[in-house]
């Protein structure tokens, strides 16, 4: 690169003439255009002009030496941008050409590949719509998109698409639009322009027609075509520029030659010519333009103007840019304002194609290579012009004081406005590993074995203890107290010893030398004068009027080993390994940010006057403002949303973990000062940006079981789909890692869930139905998008998951139950029959042994007490009572017999239940007889003789109780012959039971109820009773068929 260095125009020169060089030819013919020299009147004013020609000369010389020095210097690296490449490897589609970004946010390429969508993290080819296609898959050569969010791609050898809102839209090569085009834009009234090799080309809406005549001059080529932002259409036909006005319908001449072009302002700008260089132009008097000075050479491929007033533009060998270019149309350009980025910083390649900026500011560069990326970093890096690893830093107010923990050519500089100013230190020869400066302005340099004492230029080697030797004079931390004694840490093989030094006589402090071992990892003085003495392992020692107080974790010190005691205003902030530590009103509590996180390794604090906090810790800067941390110590555990800022603010690498760390320095100016591993970073907080553009989303595609939906649309997945994949993206391209998500499934998820950066979707085993997928985003700063993505689809049932499968287990299901129900029932009737045969065999074998034994032998005692009453005299009075006696014993022989007989089942006989108890006299109990009724309905059926019996005594003991104590005046019983079941209903009218009698289920002395019931249950009836005082009686039995009625063709034995 050539930049000017000649500051302003001679009298004589021609405006067009370059800033970087003027030739001006001398000579000594009075007749030339040139200087004239006249001759020499005398030897005196000969020697004053050898004098002035001597001056002359050694001022060019001088001129000259600066001029060859200030360009032999490289340009600056950019030091505020983050860079990122992405190469084929990554992704790139091969044949990149050019990049254009949709209102929605998405970076689209066109490649030699076709056409490819970035988020900024994956790159994705466009595939359209099902139905639909684009009209061709190879080449594009130019791209553009619409205010609508459409997008227009021409291809190689004729043709072109349109996408908007889903819907492609494809226009054949024509006679009329055969050729091939390089560029499209679209302006203001939404008229799409190409660029050809024969010519200009417009797009009405409908079709595309060739620009003539009556536009203005033929152009009959066309090299560069751009639109301007104040809507002018600009068109370079290899010669010359022509504009078109917005909303004009004439191209104007403008004067200017052919290059590549872009205005800075309503009536300038810059245009680049081809192996020429840079140059600004003007707008002068009837809209005609100026080309000014040239204000340097170079052989640019690519031009454009960022908002923030800073010229970028591509060339062979990388990327340049000129901040507040237009400062630099009337005057040369110094050697620190142009900056450069090459392929040995890491740029893809050095020829660069394209460069575009995006709604975020970033801007893109497409090389042959790849695609890069160039965005403001929050932090900007320091250019140390000497090399300081791991260096420390030291707050001094208006300056600050950065050293290296290694020994280097410089170990020790002042960065203040004038810049970074080395400062000599003979007396160390090591690298410096603490810093300190106490209040009087005096710093302190410790190295391995050696301290330095520095006020202003002048250092002083500082003697250490008398008992210390003098390769072990190692400090480990360092303070000065309110009476300005100064208080060390030096190491040893126990517990570090303390010292105070004050008037050149070195003291020991023993107040801790009950403590144990310990490290003394910092030290600080509060404002009450206070010495804080911080430990490697969560203690802190207090001192205050020489007697120490400890605290540790049980007093709330959790901060491992504690690298930084840092007081402001009423607080304290204790920095370690593990956690940070907040003191205020005489107690310790731990910081954590909000999402539960710790903050370890904070090496330096500062507050500004807004009273936000910035830390330097080994996660990254974080900070937090006024507002959170007020919230946030408003808890008993401190919960604070913090702002972390890392490598991907500015390649930011957490610093080197030391004892009594300082990393961290804020200066008078406001801008705060961060120490990494390696250099030192700034940043100005009160000019942080904050990203307010809104992450456009996608739903890209989804996977059920293996089948893939891209772009997918309202559709139904295959039934049966078991595992659901539904991937979805946001456009914000500033800081892409730092995009969250939140989904929610409606027709599933109860809530929205936050899964951080993923940016997929997994469910399994979802049951049929109809859902929709609801996805938004935030961007890095946190912004998030107001209206979801959304992506409606159903799950159809598989046979096995409709209704009408579900309603055939129920009635399966029903049908098993009621077979389960029926086998039950039979088995219960099986059991409850064979205990029926039981009974009556045995009832049988009863009736048998008391026939064969019992009444022949009362039959046998009755026939010899007749034949011994016969022996007796007629008028015997013991023969009469033995008459008497016998005739009695003859009636309870004929009770005997029917008993007997009664329990010997008869299948020839049918019992008939109805008869039976009809044949019950009212009269027979003494009592005023009530009207009593025998009903059978239905189809009277043969009983089975058990059952028979045991409801024929159920009634007569339900009837007798009716007739002896209900004082009823109607009595009924009621026989019902179904088919599934016998039942038989006792009513009466009588005064009812008591409650009591019910509810225990008997009458105190009287053993009816009881027995009814019992005979019931053997029989595996159902026993019912109802009463009411007043309202009469009813019992109810009923008996299953099965039980009840005797099997066709009789009972079996």
């Amino acid at each position: 690169m050539e930049r000017g260095s000649i500051p302003s125009w001679p009298a004589n020169s021609s405006p067009f003439e370059p800033l970087y060089v003027r030739r001006q030819e001398t000579t000594l013919d009075p007749s030339a255009s040139g200087p004239t020299f006249f001759p020499m009147r005398n030897l005196c004013a000969a020697r004053r002009c050898r004098r002035k020609v001597l001056t002359a000369l050694a001022v060019c010389m001088l001129a000259a030496a600066l001029h060859a020095q200030t360009d032999a210097r490289p340009p600056v690296p950019f030091d505020d941008q983050y860079h990122k490449s992405w190469s084929v490897r990554e992704g790139v589609p091969p044949g990149l050409w050019q990049t254009k970004q949709t209102t929605d946010g998405f970076l689209w390429l066109a490649s030699e590949n076709g056409l490819y969508r970035f988020d900024g993290i994956t790159f994705t080819k466009y595939q359209p719509p099902p139905g639909q296609k684009l009209l061709k898959d190879g080449p594009i050569t130019a791209i553009t998109t619409t205010t609508d969010n459409g997008l227009w791609i021409a291809y190689r050898f004729g043709g072109a698409s349109s996408i908007r809102n889903g819907v492609v839209t494809n226009y054949l090569a024509s006679r009329e639009f055969s050729e091939t085009v390089y560029t499209l834009a679209q302006d203001r009234d939404g008229v799409l322009w190409g660029a050809t090799s024969i010519g200009l080309f417009r797009f009405d809406g409908k079709r595309w027609s060739h620009v003539d005549e009556s536009w203005g001059p033929r152009i009959s080529h066309v090299d560069h075509l751009r639109l301007m932002t104040n809507g002018e259409l600009w068109v370079d036909d290899g010669k010359t520029y022509y504009v078109l006005p917005g909303g004009g319908k004439r191209f104007q001449e403008t004067g200017l030659p052919n290059g590549k072009l872009v205005l800075t302002g309503d009536d300038m700008g810059w245009i680049s010519r081809d192996d020429i260089g840079l140059f600004p132009i003007f707008r002068g008097i009837g809209n005609r333009w100026s080309l000014g000075k040239q204000l340097l050479k170079e052989n640019i491929s690519s031009i454009t103007y960022a908002p923030n007033g800073s010229l970028w533009f591509g060339a062979h060998d990388g990327i340049w840019r000129i901040r507040n270019i237009n400062n630099f149309a009337m005057r040369s350009l110094p050697a620190d304002a142009l900056q450069s980025f090459q392929k040995a910083d890491g740029l893809s390649a050095d020829f660069v194609y394209a460069l575009t900026i995006d709604q975020e500011g970033s801007m893109w560069a497409v090389t042959p290579k790849g695609l890069d990326q160039f965005r403001k970093t929050a932090l900007t890096n320091v250019a140390l012009p000497f090399e300081m690893p791991q260096p420390l830093m030291l707050d001094e107010g208006k300056s600050v004081l950065i050293g290296t923990g290694f020994k280097t050519r410089v170990m020790l500089a002042r960065l203040s406005p004038r810049g970074l100013e080395p400062i000599p230190t003979p007396l160390l020869t090591s690298g410096i590993h603490q810093m300190f400066r106490d209040p009087r302005g005096t710093v302190w340099l410790n190295a391995d074995g050696k301290s330095v004492r520095l006020n202003g230029a002048t250092s002083t080697a500082v003697q250490g203890p008398a008992d210390i030797s003098e390769g072990e004079f190692k400090i480990r931390s360092i303070t000065t107290d309110a009476a300005g004694s100064l208080w060390v840490s030096i190491l040893s093989n126990g517990p570090d010893l303390i010292y105070t030094l004050r008037d050149g006589i070195w003291t020991r402090f023993h107040g801790l030398d009950d403590a144990g071992s310990f490290q003394a990892t910092s030290m600080m003085t509060d404002h009450v004068g206070r010495v804080w003495i911080a430990t490697g392992a969560s203690r802190i020692f207090m001192i205050e009027d020489g007697k120490a107080r400890s605290f540790d974790r049980q007093q709330g010190v959790d901060s491992g080993g504690t690298t930084l005691l840092f007081e402001h205003g009423d607080h304290v902030w204790v920095g370690g390994t593990d956690n940070l530590d907040y003191f205020s009103d005489g107690r310790f509590r731990r910081i954590s940010s909000e999402d539960g996180s710790q903050l370890p390794g904070v090496t330096g604090v500062e507050e500004t006057s807004n009273g936000d906090v910035w830390m330097n810790s080994a996660r990254g800067i974080v900070h937090m403002t006024s507002l959170d941390l007020r919230n946030g110590l408003r808890e008993e555990r401190p919960w604070v949303h913090a702002t972390i800022l890392d490598y991907l603010d500015g390649g930011f690498e957490s610093p080197r973990v030391s004892s009594q760390a300082s990393t961290t320095a804020l200066t008078f100016d406001g801008l705060i000062y961060f120490v990494s591993r390696q250099g030192v970073m700034s940043i100005d907080p009160s000019h942080t940006d904050t990203n307010r553009i809104l992450p456009g989303i996608a739903i890209t595609s989804a996977v059920a079981d293996r089948r893939r939906y891209d772009n997918p649309v309202a559709i139904d997945l295959d039934k049966g789909s078991q595992n659901l994949q539904i991937n979805y993206t946001a456009s914000s391209l500033l800081i892409p890692e730092r995009v969250h998500f939140r989904y929610k499934l409606e027709g599933f998820d109860k809530d929205w869930l936050d899964v951080g950066t993923r940016r997929q979707a997994f469910y399994t085993h979802l049951p049929p139905g109809r859902y929709a997928f609801l996805v938004i985003a935030s961007n890095n700063d946190g912004v998030w998008s107001k209206a979801p993505a959304r992506w409606d689809f159903s799950l159809p049932p598989t046979f096995v998951q409709s209704v009408w499968f579900k309603l055939l287990c129920v009635a399966a299901s029903l049908g098993v139950l009621s077979f389960l129900f029926l086998l039950r029932l039979r088995s219960l009737t099986a059991r409850m029959q064979q205990r029926l045969y039981e009974r009556l065999a045995e009832r049988e074998r009863i009736a048998r042994d008391l026939h064969d034994t019992f009444f022949q032998g009362i039959q046998g005692l009755f026939l010899r007490v007749n034949t011994g009453t016969a022996m007796l005299p007629a008028n015997e009075p013991a023969r009469r009572i033995l008459v008497d006696a016998l005739e009695q014993s003859d009636r309870v022989m004929a009770e005997g017999r029917e008993l007997v007989l009664d329990l010997r089942a008869d299948d020839t006989v049918t019992a008939n239940l109805a008869e039976d108890l009809s044949r019950v006299d009212p009269q027979s109990f003494g009592v005023a007889a009530p009207a009593y009724q025998v009903t059978a309905v239905g189809q009277v059926r043969r009983l089975h003789p058990v059952s028979s019996s045991e409801l024929l005594r159920i009634g007569l003991e339900a009837v007798h109780n009716a007739f002896k104590h209900a004082n009823a005046t109607a009595v009924e019983v009621e026989i019902l012959y179904e088919k599934d079941f016998l039942k038989m209903r006792i009513r009466d009218d009588g005064q009812g039971i008591d409650e009591i009698v019910i509810r225990d289920g008997r009458r105190p002395g009287h053993l009816g109820l009881i027995g009814m019931n019992e005979r019931a249950e053997r029989i595996g009836a159902r026993y019912s009773l109802w009463s009411k005082r007043g309202q009469g009686t009813e019992i109810e039995v009923e008996v299953p068929a099965k039980i009840a009625y005797a099997a066709r063709g009789g009972y079996k034995r």
